[in-house]
């Protein structure tokens, strides 16, 4: 929801960012491999991006970029580039809403009820 947000909203330079899995073990409430980057092969080196059968990627990637949801934020962003900024909306808790002058409008709903 906050790179929907993000790339929404007219301010600033954007950039979406993929990420990689890694084997999660807490003890005591901390991450023991919060040392793990990207997924990597026998020799040190990073291992490649594959892209499955079903579109999204292989080898521990993630390719948040690759997902339904950012790619067509990115289409709303380009296609309200250098419209103003209008029309904000919210409830004072977890939905926000606003325009991108008269070619985009936008909800957020993070509410659970």
């Amino acid at each position: 929801m906050a790179v929907g947000f993000m790339l929404a909203h007219p301010y600033g330079f954007t950039r979406v960012m993929s990420s990689f899995r890694w084997p999660r073990y807490f003890v005591n409430g901390k991450d023991i491999n919060d040392w793990v980057g990207p997924p990597s092969n026998s020799d040190g080196s990073t291992k490649s991006v594959t892209i499955n059968p079903d579109t999204t990627c292989g080898n521990d990637w993630v390719c948040e970029h690759r997902w339904r949801q950012i790619k067509n934020m990115v289409i709303f962003r380009n296609v309200v580039d250098g419209q103003p900024f209008s029309n904000w909306w919210d409830n004072g808790s977890n939905q926000v809403a606003f325009g991108r002058g008269n070619k985009g409008f936008i909800v957020f709903n993070n509410d659970d009820w």
